[in-house]
């Protein structure tokens, strides 16, 4: 039976990430779905899976370049010493990485308009970049009436503090890996010195019992033979009960 091939690590969302992509997915998918389509994208069962599976795989490329953009800023700087650089770095690799992200589903939706989708360019350039529907959804759903200014500038501002969020969280997963792997050093240090310790007891008691056994062995041979034979009997056991407890 040929066994299967091993995912390249490239491929393989870190433990961080895997926490990120099931906690944020399944709402940020739907939500942008609605916001490219507008009401459409819940009239239509084609135009919902089609438009959700298209956004799932965009975004999970997405997750799969922060995933490995994060790990080369971390294996640069790995010291906490060097948290400010990491968290910097790392904001900024995702304010790049997101803005590819959602700018390439823009424009895909927009040129192709597949899925029945009707965003055209001309509606983004007129709302500076924003989504028409993103107007739409915060007069319905948050009860917030707002210019075209005003929703560029909260919805840019969101984008900042979510990116900055997410560049915090990816901080702490690390911050607190490198405190487990130091803590187990520390025990394993702990593990090493009390058995060198062990090792060190070991060989100052052996020899003296050997030779405190040797001399009493010694005296008793001339003086009463039988019991230096029972002592040695005696003896042999001890050894015999070190050899088989030794660890």
């Amino acid at each position: 039976m040929v066994s299967p091939l091993p995912v390249p690590s490239i491929l393989r969302l870190s433990y961080r990430s895997r926490w990120l992509y099931w906690l944020t997915l399944p709402w940020i998918v739907p939500l942008f779905g609605y916001l490219l389509l507008g009401s459409a994208y819940w009239h239509h069962l084609g135009h919902f899976l089609g438009t959700t599976l298209t956004i799932w795989a965009l975004a999970s490329l997405w997750m799969l370049s922060l995933d490995w953009a994060t790990t080369v800023v971390v294996q640069r700087f790995p010291h906490l010493s060097q948290t400010w650089q990491r968290v910097l770095l790392n904001a900024l690799a995702c304010s790049v990485l997101s803005v590819l992200f959602l700018g390439t589903t823009t424009v895909l939706f927009a040129y192709f308009q597949p899925f029945g989708s009707q965003l055209t360019f001309r509606q983004i350039t007129s709302e500076m970049g924003v989504l028409p529907e993103v107007r739409t959804w915060l007069s319905q759903v948050a009860g917030l009436s707002l210019s075209s200014e005003w929703v560029t500038v909260l919805l840019y501002t969101l984008d900042f503090i979510v990116i900055l969020l997410l560049a915090m969280v990816y901080e702490v997963f690390y911050s607190l890996g490198k405190w487990q792997e130091s803590k187990l050093n520390m025990e394993r240090l702990r593990k090493v010195t009390l058995q060198g310790q062990l090792q060190s007891l070991k060989n100052q008691i052996n020899p003296h019992f050997l030779f405190n056994s040797l001399n009493s062995l010694s005296s008793l041979i001339a003086d009463e033979p039988q019991q230096a034979e029972k002592f040695v009997d005696e003896m042999a056991k001890v050894y015999r009960y070190l050899l088989q407890t030794n660890e």
